[in-house]
C-alpha cells in the first residue's frame, strides 16, 4: 500500500470509530466507506429492464407511457433503477433525511449506464432547485450527483439552469397538471455555455418526465446541440 492508501485507511477506521454507520435499509453495522447502504441491500436494487429507447418510460399496450403523443426534447434519458424496494428507501433517506453520502453510491451507477449507452457529452448540469427549496432541504440532491459524475468523468459541472420563483410541489398533481405546472419554470442563465454543446442533465426520479423534458426544451431553445439525461429511478406517476 502507498502512503495515501494507508492514510485513507486510517481516516476511514477513525471515522468508523467516532461516527458509526448503519445501513439505512436493514440496520446492519457498516463502514463509512459503504456510504449508508450495505453491499447486500445495494445488490437488491432492481435495474430498469426494457422500456422506451428514448426516455426509459414503461411500454403499455405497445406505447410509451411517458413520451408518446407529446414533443420530447431529450435525445435520450436513461433510468438507472426501479423506484421500489431498497431503492425507494434509499432515495427517501437521501432527499429527506440529509443522508448526502448516498450520492456516492448513485454516482457509480450513473457512470456505468453512461458508459454502457455510449453517451458523449461536453458538460454535466443538474436539474436546478430554487433558493427556498434548497434552504429547506439543505442541499440540491441532483447538484451533488452532477458534481460527482462530472469530477470522476473528467468533465465540468456547469450550473446553466435556474428554477424560477417557488411554485409548490408537483407530488400531488395529476398527469396533465404536471405538464402545465412545469411550463416556463426554468430558465437558462448561461446561453453562451450551452450553445452547440451536448449536455448531460442529472435528476433523481422520472415520473411523468415533465421536469427533464421542460429542461430539455429550454436548453434546446438556448442552442444546445443535444440533451441527454440520467435519472436515478423510474417511478409511476403519483409515487410516494
Amino acid at each position: 500500500m502507498n502512503v495515501s492508501s494507508v492514510i485513507g485507511a486510517l481516516c476511514n477506521e477513525t471515522a468508523d470509530f467516532l461516527f458509526p454507520m448503519y445501513c439505512i435499509s436493514c440496520g446492519t453495522s457498516i463502514s463509512n466507506r459503504d456510504n449508508c447502504v450495505c453491499e447486500s441491500c445495494f445488490s437488491k436494487i432492481s435495474p430498469v429492464i426494457g422500456g422506451c429507447g428514448y426516455c426509459s418510460g414503461r411500454i403499455v399496450d405497445g406505447r410509451c407511457s411517458v413520451c408518446s403523443d407529446r414533443m420530447w426534447y431529450i435525445d435520450k434519458n436513461i433510468c438507472v433503477a426501479e423506484y421500489s424496494g431498497v431503492m425507494k428507501e434509499v432515495i427517501k433517506h437521501y432527499k429527506f433525511h440529509k443522508r448526502k453520502r448516498i450520492h456516492k453510491r448513485f454516482t457509480r451507477q450513473i457512470l456505468e449506464v453512461i458508459e454502457h449507452n455510449d453517451i458523449v457529452f461536453d458538460f454535466v448540469t443538474p436539474v436546478p432547485m430554487n433558493n427556498r427549496k434548497k434552504w429547506e432541504r439543505g442541499f440540491n440532491q441532483s447538484e451533488l450527483l452532477a458534481g460527482s459524475v462530472a469530477r470522476i468523468h473528467g468533465k465540468h459541472c456547469r450550473s446553466v439552469l435556474k428554477e424560477k420563483n417557488f411554485t409548490g410541489s408537483q407530488k400531488e398533481m395529476g398527469y396533465r397538471e404536471r405538464f402545465l405546472h412545469i411550463l416556463d419554470r426554468y430558465e437558462v442563465t448561461k446561453p453562451a455555455v450551452v450553445k452547440d454543446k451536448n449536455v448531460l442533465l442529472i435528476d433523481d426520479v422520472l415520473t411523468t418526465g415533465a421536469t427533464i423534458n421542460e429542461c430539455g426544451r429550454i436548453l434546446k431553445n438556448a442552442g444546445a446541440h443535444k440533451v441527454f439525461s440520467v435519472t436515478i429511478a423510474r417511478a409511476d406517476p403519483g409515487y410516494t
